[in-house]
């Protein structure tokens, strides 16, 4: 409803594209950009399978990059309740077998300078951009 009234030219779909039956023919793409949003899913390789499975180019993902895999559910100000946050390491998201072959970039995010922030008890946020390429195709 947000997206529609700031762009009601557009079209909008609400699939989800973390389920085992999404279909990635469907929904083929030249690029996916998914920022702020992987930390929250549960089931994260399976969304990650879904997103490389149906982007034939470049995949640009924003999250939380540390030296060691965490997760925590937190309750934040302003939520109703706690939810999941993880922080993962960047081998958690290369190298898989569905992004075999994608070479892969990481960028400084300049929204958050590379600076730490606490976002949990056990999770200092470093946001990191990862930049997949396809070179492949």
């Amino acid at each position: 409803d947000i997206g529609r009234s700031h762009f009601p030219e557009a079209s909008f779909v609400n699939e989800d594209v973390g389920g085992k039956n999404f279909n990635v023919s469907k929904y083929e793409c030249d690029i996916s950009v998914i920022s702020a949003t992987l930390e929250h899913i549960e089931d994260y390789e399976t969304f990650l399978k879904n997103i490389f499975d149906s982007t034939k180019l470049f995949v640009i993902l924003r999250t939380f990059i540390g030296e060691e895999s965490l997760n925590e559910y937190c309750l934040k100000p302003g939520a109703s309740q706690s939810y999941l946050i993880r922080q993962f390491t960047l081998d958690d998201l290369k190298n898989k077998s569905f992004n075999l072959g994608w070479e892969t970039e990481v960028i400084q995010d300049n929204a958050t300078g590379g600076k730490e922030k606490e976002v949990c008890e056990k999770i200092l946020r470093t946001q990191k951009i990862i930049s997949f390429n396809n070179r492949g195709t």
